[in-house]
């Protein structure tokens, strides 16, 4: 090693070289110029900064009063800044800084864009003792903004918070805010990553926003089946419920919406009888499903109107007891004891004219025998059934029952008297 010692040592030749072992004996040193291992490879000067031909040694510049080491660095003790002092990677780009000037962030992580005016990707922030924030990790872009939303300023932070940091247990905290959302944090995954929380549970005060997905990859989605779980159909906006990839189930705003399904595989079934339930048929209508099979459908009025298997297979000698109003269509049974009727007076209907018909019935498809019910509204409304627009639909079967009577009760009393 070449050492300049100072004019106190005038009996030493200027340079000369020390062995290492001799250093110990010499006392203070003072360097007057450079000071330089033999094995610097690179120039005599380091005013302009590092020498990025050097490739070996160390060189202390003193005219510049810059040191370059190329090899590692080992420090036992402490590295204490001073004043304007700081510790840096590059002088700009890609590099990070530690900082004595700065209070609260001392460590800087810059990402290499041109713009430095603002940190380029995140550093660490001081924590303030006694403040209910100690901040871990803050992230700010530099401008303009990189895929951070629309805030002017947005910023991305870490941190851990307690009301009380006597007692109360420090609570993780992820956001990211800015000037045009102040208040509305947010956390946002980026596609192709995932958020995986193995024990607890996530809770979200105000919104998570999610993508659409599909059927066969819902956004949420179970570790152990990955093709079930809940999406957004974007055609409809509706919220698809999809179950091993197909779908089950549509929410929307007037409700939930059930996919047809079948007799054998009603969408609305019980746990202990999945074949029981309803399901729906483009042609037949509603279907009500008992042990995989049709038992009662229910169709428009110009389709299928109501149909009933046990009803068709169920047979008896009994008359019809049942009656169909034709206003509202309700179903009842019909009745008539005494105990059902009021007012009661005997009449006449002798007089009324009955005329048995042969007609062809366009929805039968086929001629039928019978009476026209406008022939015999014609004659006594109470012998008429009517609509909803009040025209008449049918005639009363048991009124025209009444009117045969009356006439076999004339003929009967014409005869006595004959």
């Amino acid at each position: 090693m070449t050492v300049r010692k100072h004019d106190p040592f005038p009996a030493l030749p200027v340079p000369t070289t020390i062995n290492a072992e001799d250093i110990s004996n010499l006392g203070n040193v003072t360097l007057r110029g450079d000071l330089r291992s033999y094995t610097w490879d690179g120039g005599g000067s380091l005013a302009g900064g590092a020498d990025a031909a050097a490739a070996a040694g160390f060189f202390f510049d003193s005219s510049a009063g810059t040191a370059q080491l190329m090899g590692d660095v080992f420090v036992g003790g402490d590295i204490n800044l001073i004043g304007l002092g700081k510790i840096q990677t590059a002088a700009s780009g890609a590099r990070v800084v530690l900082d004595a000037t700065v209070a609260d962030d001392p460590l800087q992580f810059f990402t290499g864009d041109a713009d430095e005016e603002h940190h380029g990707s995140i550093w660490v922030t001081s924590v303030v003792v006694g403040s209910d924030k100690a901040y871990i990790i803050r992230m700010e872009p530099p401008s303009p903004n990189y895929n951070l939303g629309s805030p002017a300023s947005p910023s991305f932070t870490l941190w851990t918070e307690t009301d009380d940091e006597t007692t109360d247990v420090a609570r993780a905290r992820l956001a990211m805010e800015g000037t045009a959302n102040a208040g509305d944090p947010s956390f946002d995954i980026a596609d192709g990553f995932n958020v995986f929380i193995s024990d607890g549970f996530l809770e979200v005060s105000e919104h998570v926003r999610i993508g659409d997905g599909a059927a066969a990859t819902p956004s949420l989605r179970f570790n152990g089946a990955n093709s079930t779980g809940l999406y957004r159909i974007a055609s409809t906006a509706d919220m698809g419920i999809t179950v091993n990839g197909t779908l089950a189930a549509r929410l929307r705003s007037a409700g939930l919406l059930m996919v047809d399904g079948s007799a054998a595989a009603p969408p609305y079934s019980f746990s202990g009888r999945t074949d029981w339930g309803l399901a729906a048929d483009g042609t037949a209508g509603l279907l009500f499903a008992v042990a995989g099979a049709t038992q009662v459908s229910v169709g428009t009025a110009a389709g299928n109107g109501v149909r009933s298997i046990a009803v068709r297979d169920t047979t008896t000698g009994s008359a019809a007891s049942v009656f169909i109003n034709a206003t509202s269509g309700l179903f009842a049974r019909s009745t008539s004891a005494l105990k059902y009727k009021e007012q009661v007076e005997d009449v006449d209907l002798a007089d009324i004219d009955l005329r048995p018909t042969r007609h062809w019935r366009p929805d039968d498809e086929k001629f039928r025998y019978g009476l026209v019910a406008d022939w015999l509204a014609d004659q006594d409304p109470l012998l008429g059934e009517y609509g909803e627009d009040g025209q008449v639909e049918s005639y009363d079967v048991r009124a025209v029952l009444a009117v045969l009577a009356s006439k076999i009760n004339r003929l009967e009393k014409e005869l006595a008297n004959a």
